[in-house]
């Protein structure tokens, strides 16, 4: 073989050995449709492009955005060991359309920490985190003794919330002051979460009331709390969206008997939380309840946005006397109206009560939104709050569209 040969030969071979393997880019689009800028969106990634998207390279992959890796988080929601979707978060201008694209796995490590959190545990063991526990019967009378917020709490870098994990079923709100995590601190030994701290306070008094968007039912003009010994939490994922269930098994309304689950989820950046109440064993006649505290507050104003109808209330009715806004967030199509429960009795009290329609293992949703004047000086305005509810709905109501 003469050097010109050889030389050809380990050129092709060379040529053969840096050929890069790698399938070509899957590419989309995400679109903004209103007419005002939009911060941290969340868009989800489900279906056939998924599909797509996970088969790229065996799941190894990115996805990048102007040739810079995006954060994204893969979630299994059904708990079957198979990711369900995929979800990001992005900002958006008016009108706004940006290209992404699935390619090779980036080695960029993102290290800024989640914002959001979901934090359950025991009063003894407050580092531990609970993935499931059983909700305590009527016998256990003081729940602060067995759980650190007397049950699961969650929050992300605007508020938090917590679920009275014992009969009442009740959901409280922490008002924050600071973006960061904060609830692996909240009601630890030294730390009483009814006084104003750094990072906020509990700033709602509950009571006997359904609080900040608890779930009832609605059977034959009687409202009754969901709630019973068999119920159960369970943690479903983290990260910049933190989700949970709580499941209500055989609760009983007369001689009826109800499954029912009630998913809670909330995203970074947002004022509020998402609820999905799914029902097993209809037998027609039912509505789902849900509720504003009105302790504090003597007038529930309702608007109409963008096919939602937003209930709320606005007042000085923080636990340190400052004006908290709190709203509920209702598509038309489920909305069935009002009422308001009774001050004193037996049962649930000092609620203003929307009532919503219920389908057979269809989810019925719904979001609580808050705005304390604490965490913005603004909220002190019913006519900010009433502005800032209005442009979530509207970000509900035209979600980033996906090509």
């Amino acid at each position: 073989m003469n050097i010109k040969h050889f030389l050809i030969i380990a050129a092709f071979l060379t040529t053969i050995g840096c050929q890069d393997n790698t399938p070509p880019p899957i590419k989309f689009t995400l679109t903004n449709d209103l007419d005002e800028e939009r911060t941290d969106e969340l868009i989800t990634i489900e279906g056939p492009l998924f599909q797509k998207i996970m088969g790229y390279e065996d799941g190894r992959f990115s996805i990048y955005h102007d040739g810079n890796p995006v954060r994204f988080k893969m979630q299994d929601l059904d708990g079957d060991g198979k990711f369900d979707q995929l979800f990001l978060l992005q900002n958006f201008a008016k009108k706004e359309s940006k290209e992404y694209e699935v390619g090779k796995k980036s080695q960029v490590i993102f290290k800024t920490p989640p914002r959001t959190n979901i934090h359950f545990s025991a009063k003894a063991t407050p580092e531990k985190q609970l993935k499931t526990a059983r909700r305590l019967s009527p016998a256990d009378t003081i729940i602060s003794f067995y759980y650190q917020m007397e049950g699961p709490a969650w929050e992300n870098d605007k508020v938090a919330f917590r679920n009275y994990f014992d009969q009442r079923n009740g959901i409280d709100i922490f008002g924050k002051q600071v973006p960061q995590m904060v609830l692996h601190k909240v009601g630890i030994e030294g730390q009483d979460y009814h006084k104003l701290s750094d990072w906020g306070m509990d700033i709602l008094k509950v009571g006997t009331s359904l609080g900040a968007g608890a779930i009832a039912m609605k059977k034959d003009g009687q409202v009754h709390r969901i709630t019973g010994v068999n119920s159960t939490y369970k943690f479903v994922s983290g990260g910049d969206r933190s989700i949970f269930d709580l499941d209500f098994d055989g609760f009983a309304v007369g001689e009826n008997k109800y499954n029912i689950k009630h998913r809670i989820s909330i995203a970074a950046g947002k004022n509020y939380y998402h609820s999905e109440v799914s029902v097993d064993g209809l037998r027609g006649g039912e509505s789902l309840v849900s509720g504003i505290v009105n302790l504090h507050s003597d007038t529930l104003y309702t608007v109409k946005e963008s096919g939602y109808t937003i209930l709320y209330t606005h007042a000085p009715q923080a636990e340190n006397g400052a004006v908290l806004g709190m709203a509920l967030i209702v598509p038309d199509a489920g909305f069935k109206g009002t009422s308001t429960a009774p001050k004193k009795g037996d049962g649930i009290t000092s609620t203003y009560f929307v009532e919503m329609g219920l389908e057979q293992n269809k989810p019925t949703d719904f979001y609580f939104y808050t705005g304390w004047e604490n965490q913005n000086r603004s909220f002190h305005e019913r006519s900010f709050f009433e502005k800032s509810v209005r442009k979530a709905v509207r970000e509900l109501a035209h979600p980033i569209i996906i090509k």
